[in-house]
């Protein structure tokens, strides 16, 4: 469920096939039934996005901010297992512009996301401002959801077979059954 999505079941109410047999009248109905959940977590990509002339810098760089992220974010809270790497490249550079020699290398750029799970969305904020003071370049995919939605979805099965009673009920009566 994503963030004040409805939750949605829907069930059949159908009676026994065996009153068929007998000549019994039946109906047969769906119900709908759907909840609203606030979020209560978030996922967001925070990363860095490092260029040096050399490989070795590029990584020390990238190394160096990418650490004092994770550091940053784990003293605001976030748990280790909710800080996993995304993506992670390295790119050679080469000049390609007019009269360049292309096989020449400029330098090197990596790139390392990291993908961070908030538990408290109300934490949101003072986490991006704690990550981009300690080196994060690059934020984005900011998504929101419910974590566990088993009661939603319960909630809203109940209120499916209640519609479609309330529906069965409806047209029985009109029917004369």
């Amino acid at each position: 469920v994503n963030g004040g999505d409805a939750v949605a079941q829907e069930d059949m109410a159908t009676p026994a096939p065996s009153g068929m047999a007998l000549g019994v009248p039946t109906v047969s109905v769906s119900g709908h039934g759907s909840v609203n959940v606030p979020p209560d977590t978030a996922s967001v990509s925070i990363g860095v996005d490092v260029i040096k002339p050399t490989l070795g810098e590029a990584q020390e760089q990238a190394t160096s901010q990418a650490t004092a992220i994770i550091e940053a974010l784990q003293a605001a809270g976030i748990a280790e297992e909710d800080i996993q790497t995304d993506y992670f490249s390295v790119n050679i550079l080469r000049d390609y512009s007019e009269n360049a020699d292309p096989t020449l290398i400029t330098g090197f750029e990596i790139v390392n996301q990291l993908r961070v799970t908030v538990r408290d969305t109300d934490q949101l904020g003072e986490l991006l401002d704690a990550a981009v003071n300690a080196g994060a370049n690059s934020i984005y995919g900011v998504t929101f959801y419910v974590d566990d939605q088993t009661e939603a979805s319960s909630d809203a099965r109940v209120e499916a077979v209640e519609d479609a009673r309330t529906k069965a009920e409806e047209l029985a009566a009109a029917a004369g059954m």
